[in-house]
């Protein structure tokens, strides 16, 4: 009997056509099984039919590869929940259609090293809205010291402030008769921060202690005041007092200038640097800090021409940006009529 004659090949009784003998296809079968039970399996999608694996993974025969889905058309297609407990990097663009939850860790976009939960290097494109406890000072996500615009659809654009108010400025809210709607409309206001500072704390806290008004001792309301309106607390900068030092060179030069020395009065034409050194400091503070706006009630220093140049120039000698210098009244008026 001639070699083959009687035992056919089975695959040609199967598919038509010569192939592998019966016994390779058993070993294929069994490879393939060992290979799948390892999670790794090698496929030539170019010469391959389509493969389902246990109806949840389905290799396609165009090289996609579908987990949950029958009908792969990326080269991963998963539908269904994902969890990724290692690196992912994706190089040319993530679409999430059915939200993304990121348990722990920073996500980055457009860098390597996210220092917060979400670090975007780039501009961002808001097309609904945004939603954020009202409780949260720093509203709109912004960095209130760089005054950065946020727009949303391009219909919203908000600018938060940055102010200082100086220390007489809590004695008048305690004693404006609008006192309480101020203060209430100015806690509301998101698109201002209002910053403190230490040393007009500490003369806030030399107010007199025994002094009264409406029954509440003088140095507890004011207290009280600043520490509901201010949002951050700054500490006073070595080079701040530096600055304020500065201003005074600057302020006793113009004083005694032909432009000045005639208008000035002789209390002003008297100041001290002691006198002169917390008014001074605040401006040196907000204009390191690039804060706008300090509301003030005082024209003879603090406001006054020549205070308000003597700032100027050291400041753009210094390379500094002078705050806006605003008054009481006019402050007031952002918030009652």
């Amino acid at each position: 009997m001639k070699r083959g004659s009687k035992k056919t090949c089975i695959n040609k009784k199967i598919t038509g056509k010569k192939s592998f003998p019966a016994i390779l296809l058993v070993f294929l079968a069994l490879a393939l099984s060992f290979s799948v039970s390892a999670k790794t399996a090698y496929i030539n999608p170019a010469a391959e039919h389509n493969l389902s694996i246990n109806n949840t993974i389905f290799i396609a025969n165009a090289g996609n590869i579908g987990i949950g889905n029958t009908i792969p058309n990326v080269t991963l297609h998963v539908s269904g929940a994902t969890n990724i407990t290692g690196y992912l990097e994706v190089g040319k663009g993530l679409n999430v259609s059915n939200g993304m939850n990121v348990i722990s860790g920073n996500v980055g976009i457009g860098t390597t090293g996210p220092e917060e939960k979400l670090q975007v290097a780039g501009a961002i494109k808001v097309t609904g809205g945004i939603t954020t406890p009202l409780a949260d000072t720093n509203f709109y996500g912004l960095n209130p010291a760089t005054d950065t615009n946020l727009s949303i659809d391009n219909t919203i654009s908000m600018i938060q402030k940055t102010y200082i108010l100086d220390t007489n400025i809590y004695g008048e809210l305690l004693i404006d008769e609008d006192s309480k709607i101020i203060i209430r409309e100015l806690k509301k206001d998101n698109s201002i921060y209002v910053y403190g500072l230490d040393v007009i704390g500490h003369e806030l806290e030399d107010a007199p202690i025994t002094i009264k008004f409406k029954g509440e001792f003088l140095r507890d309301a004011v207290l009280s005041i600043y520490k509901t309106i201010v949002n951050e607390e700054l500490k006073l900068y070595p080079l701040a007092d530096y600055i304020a030092s500065e201003y005074y060179k600057k302020f006793t030069e113009l004083r005694e200038s032909v432009k000045y020395r005639e208008v000035i009065s002789p209390k002003i034409r008297k100041f001290t640097e002691k006198d002169l050194r917390v008014d001074f400091q605040i401006i040196a503070m907000a204009s390191l800090k690039e804060i706008d706006v300090v509301v003030s009630t005082d024209k003879r220093t603090m406001l006054s021409g020549i205070a308000e140049e003597t700032y100027n120039l050291v400041n753009k000698l210094n390379g500094l940006r002078s705050p806006r210098l605003l008054k009481y009244s006019d402050f007031k008026k952002r918030y009652v009529e």
